[in-house]
């Protein structure tokens, strides 16, 4: 039991209930008054079978409804150099190539134009790296998955550093399927917006250096297409979100040169 004090003002409480990390379907009872009503919550080995199948207001549930949380283990570099030997022996699956993530549109054209590969589309307004998880639960075997994290993350004030997760999620998912698809992060531009430029910086070397030490392929995005205010810029003081014309082509050309490896 863990009693709460409603506050003299708003109409609303809340409270942090400690996570069990047992495997399977765990519920608190809310109790008010004569009134109660439970909350679920089910764990899930991310090294079995997701059972994602959509978002509700920005978060995982499976097809009941219940909100699911990943159980993966913790990532340390040292740890990661020992399993890349085991790793060495995974056969590369025959499958198509996946991409998911953001398609980073700028005037009607995106990165999954033309793309040997079956393209989801994954994004949520505050939460795309949650869309992504859910996006990636029907993985099959693919013999390349791309992971294009854009900048929504950035434009929805909702990033956090637990983004860099979802590549050891799909990592641990791989290891268990006894599966090493290529595995490539298009590591986002940094956003023409000024008051994004810091924080997007923070992020770019989180997201490539969690790659890299996690064996994924990263194609810079910045160092392709340039700096925002070129790459960017439509005419004298229009731009796009995201890169447009001959930026946007040679990444659309990196990403195909990637997909034939």
């Amino acid at each position: 039991m863990m009693p709460i004090t409603m506050p003299t003002e708003g109409d609303s409480a809340s409270g942090l209930l400690p996570l069990s990390l047992d495997i399977g379907t765990h519920t608190a009872q809310v109790v008010l008054g004569a009134a109660s009503w439970p909350l679920v919550v089910r764990i899930a080995d991310v090294r079995q079978p997701w059972p994602l199948a959509r978002l509700q207001d920005g978060f995982p549930v499976d097809e009941h409804g219940v909100p699911v949380v990943l159980l993966d283990r913790r990532r340390r570099a040292n740890e990661e150099r020992k399993w890349s030997l085991t790793r060495a022996h995974s056969p590369r699956p025959e499958g198509r190539a996946l991409m998911v993530g953001d398609p980073m549109e700028a005037l009607g054209v995106s990165l999954f134009d033309g793309q040997d590969a079956v393209c989801r589309t994954a994004l949520d307004q505050r939460y795309p790296s949650h869309a992504v998880l859910v996006a990636l639960s029907d993985l099959g075997l693919p013999r390349t998955v791309v992971w294009c994290p854009g900048n929504q993350e950035l434009f929805g004030a909702g990033w956090s550093e637990e983004e860099e997760r979802v590549m050891g999620a799909l990592r641990s998912r791989c290891d268990a399927l006894g599966i090493l698809p290529r595995l490539v992060l298009i590591a986002p531009p940094v956003p023409v917006d000024e008051s994004l430029k810091d924080i997007a910086a923070k992020r770019r070397d989180l997201l490539i250096s969690s790659a890299i030490s996690q064996g994924w392929v990263v194609i810079d995005a910045e160092a392709v297409v340039g700096p925002a205010e070129t790459a960017n810029r439509v005419q004298d003081g229009l731009f796009t979100r995201y890169p447009c014309g001959a930026a946007q082509a040679r990444l659309i050309a990196a990403i195909r040169t990637e997909l034939t490896r």
